[in-house]
């Protein structure tokens, strides 16, 4: 399994077993927006968090690959107001924040960064909150 297929992984059970997060969202941690029997996005199941944007850079670590890593969370929400949105968001930060996740196959990982968050404003569309974490994995395998 390569590190960031582990790393993926990883975050959406870390999001499960969280108590914040699923005080307010059960196990609705989706690798993608929602779909309908259409296959168009759905708020159905709000509220719920998706995975976004999963990028990453090469990052040399001597003997291992290593990639430096970037991840967007969004939190969706359809009650009225910001707070049920808002405070999901201060749930998936604190769920992060300067932890570090066991990653299958061995690859390891540096304490998570909250780097920014923030409203997603797409009228009609229901309430989202984004959060963009970072981190650096390094490869099990070394170099050949």
């Amino acid at each position: 399994m390569t590190p960031l297929k582990a790393f993926k992984i990883a975050v959406v059970e870390a999001l499960k077993v969280d108590a914040g997060v699923a005080s307010i969202v059960g196990g609705k941690i989706y690798d993608e927006v929602p779909r309908d029997h259409r296959g168009e996005p759905t708020d159905a199941s709000a509220p719920f968090v998706y995975l976004g944007p999963l990028g990453w850079r090469r990052l040399e670590l001597g003997c291992n690959p290593g990639y430096d890593v970037a991840l967007r969370l969004y939190a969706v929400s359809t009650k009225f107001g910001r707070e049920e949105v808002w405070a999901l968001h201060e749930a998936m930060r604190l769920a992060f924040d300067l932890k570090t996740l066991t990653l299958a196959g061995g690859h390891l990982m540096t304490p998570f960064r909250t780097m920014a968050g923030g409203d997603v404003i797409a009228l009609p569309s229901p309430k989202e909150c984004f959060l963009d974490l970072r981190t650096q994995l390094s490869d099990a395998t070394p170099y050949p």
